[in-house]
């Protein structure tokens, strides 16, 4: 057998240990050990879990404001601003809170990492109010809302409508964990980012037009999302057709293992398979770029460079393993977002400039 084809023999078993272990940690990673602190069953993340359906009628719980209150003004557009996915507190201005509960404290932001996302809660809390406002751009926050949003809908003044691209649902309900005052619930959703709003306070009283102005509000300045969930759109048909001819329609899957989202996006038949994968974990990025460096070290096969802020390792050759056609693989690295491409094919031909502009249009359309 040639030099080069052992020396292909020999990356191709170093790049799939790579690819195996990477895959193991990217795309199955392992649960988080991070301790989490959980909310007090008296707080009021989920306000309607335990509450009994009323059976009373709507107008017998509306707990309307007097006629002389003014319902505020609350911008829904404020230019080119949008919030910090990291700072829910952004979402919202305290004078705002103030036209729902007068003289609110100063909030709190904080942080609670979830095993593949992280949710930001903006808190303000005192011995007479309480509002809790969470954001998480994750498939999984979404799912983690579904009871919530059950037990919304059987709430008489639940309401649900739509503004700045995103569906809304909006409810009050007799504050189950006091049993003193109403409890204010919204959740918003646009694309996979989700917004829950739980509010309560002792003199507090649910005003429905007040508050969907202020929900309409939040909902305009959520952020652009910085995760791809569907990667087939970070490729078009021409672009795969010059590396791999006539290439079948893409699939398009959302992976979820232990709380983790992942997208991969297929082009498979019995002539080629070209499959791109991404995810956005801070943890398994640093993880990849350690191992590709490694890796350089054994084998001068391995190219890295640098391109739109990314940091690049390809490699492509004869396929070895299967003695037909040849292989292509890309590592990316691009902030927390890490993306592996491989692709072979019977009548694939690796071309190493080809191939670069290939990965290097990809990587201009990662958040």
């Amino acid at each position: 057998m040639s030099q080069r084809s052992g020396t292909g023999i020999k990356l191709f078993f170093l790049m799939t240990g790579v690819i195996i272990t990477l895959a193991c940690r990217v795309l199955f990673p392992a649960p988080s050990n991070t301790p989490i602190s959980e909310p007090s069953p008296k707080t009021l993340e989920s306000p309607f879990i335990s509450q009994p359906t009323p059976t009373i009628r709507p107008t017998k719980i509306r707990t309307p404001l007097p006629s002389r209150t003014q319902i505020p003004a609350f911008p829904t557009d404020m230019g080119a601003y949008t919030a910090d996915i990291l700072n829910a507190c952004t979402l919202v201005q305290t004078g705002e809170v103030a036209a729902l509960f007068p003289n609110p404290p100063m909030p709190t932001n904080e942080l609670k990492k979830e095993s593949g996302y992280t949710i930001s809660r903006c808190l303000y809390e005192n011995d007479e109010m309480r509002l809790s406002i969470s954001i998480a751009s994750s498939p999984d926050f979404i799912d983690s809302l579904t009871e919530d949003l059950l037990n919304m809908k059987q709430v008489p003044l639940f309401v649900q409508f739509s503004a700045s691209g995103a569906n809304i649902y909006q409810a009050s309900a007799p504050n189950g964990y006091t049993h003193v005052g109403v409890i204010f619930a919204a959740i918003i959703i646009k694309d996979n980012t989700a917004v829950k709003i739980i509010g309560s306070g002792k003199s507090y009283q649910y005003h429905a037009p007040r508050e969907t102005l202020f929900v309409k509000a939040l909902a305009g300045r959520l952020p652009r999302e910085t995760i791809v969930f569907n990667a087939c759109n970070l490729v078009t048909m021409d672009e795969v057709a010059e590396l791999f001819p006539n290439p079948p329609k893409p699939i398009n899957e959302l992976h979820r293992e232990e709380g983790t989202s992942y997208s991969t996006c297929s082009f498979l038949d019995d002539n080629m398979n070209l499959t791109l994968g991404v995810k956005l974990d801070a943890e398994s990025a640093r993880g990849l770029t350690e191992s590709m460096q490694n890796l350089m070290k054994e084998t001068p096969l391995v190219t890295e460079y640098f391109a739109l802020g990314a940091d690049i390792y390809q490699w492509g050759g004869p396929n070895d393993d299967t003695q037909i056609g040849e292989i292509f693989m890309a590592m990316i690295v691009k902030g927390d977002t890490i993306m592996e491409i491989t692709g072979t094919g019977v009548s694939y031909q690796y071309d190493e400039d080809r191939e670069t502009r290939f990965v290097s249009t990809i990587v201009g359309r990662l958040p």
